[in-house]
């Protein structure tokens, strides 16, 4: 796209990212093939760096950051993810953004096989009543090629009912039918 490639000709040269160059950039990173987005992420993650102890502009970071650990995450690319993934947890910890704190938990969970923190991460959301983000999160976790052989909703000793499910998909179309939590195990084919 020759627009993409204008405006990064333009954040290239840049040796400081400000505010609006941050959202350029989280605007045409989808943009980019992996290779180049792999070259440029350090950068990101140094001028990230840099703004640190200013809380103008954190919201739009942990936007940036949660874009680019998209894409590393449906690329595969775990490690990567979890590594920006950590500084989203780290500024949305500061700032007390419990929706990014919760997707951060998740994305960190899946990138390490963590049940626990994606438990974590889905409780989180579900007190902060992010419906729309747990769905859409759900949905990520089904996707990743993870196997997931436990990812209880509630503790066991409050609702004891087990049933098992072949697929993630199948025990949430089920369970919304029913008031009763439940633990689902997946079973990776």
């Amino acid at each position: 796209n020759a627009t993409t490639n204008k405006i990064w000709a333009y954040l290239e040269k840049q040796d400081t990212w400000y505010e609006s160059d941050f959202r350029l950039l989280s605007t045409i990173l989808y943009f980019f093939p992996l290779e180049n987005i792999k070259q440029f992420t350090q950068k990101i993650l140094n001028s990230i760096k840099k703004y640190q102890s200013f809380r103008y502009g954190n919201n739009l970071q942990i936007g940036l950051l949660v874009n680019l650990s998209t894409i590393y995450l449906y690329n595969g690319l775990k490690r990567e993810c979890a590594e920006i993934t950590k500084y989203i947890y780290d500024l949305s910890k500061k700032e007390k953004h419990y929706d990014s704190l919760g997707l951060s938990q998740i994305r960190l969970g899946i990138c390490k096989n963590d049940n626990e923190l994606i438990k974590k991460g889905i409780a989180l959301l579900q007190l902060t009543d992010e419906k729309e983000l747990v769905k859409s999160l759900k949905e990520e976790i089904e996707k990743s090629p993870i196997a997931i052989e436990k990812l209880t909703y509630y503790e066991k000793e409050y609702f004891p009912e087990v049933i098992e499910y072949k697929s993630l998909s199948e025990a949430i179309a089920n369970s919304k039918e029913s008031k009763k939590a439940m633990e689902i195990k997946v079973f990776n084919k």
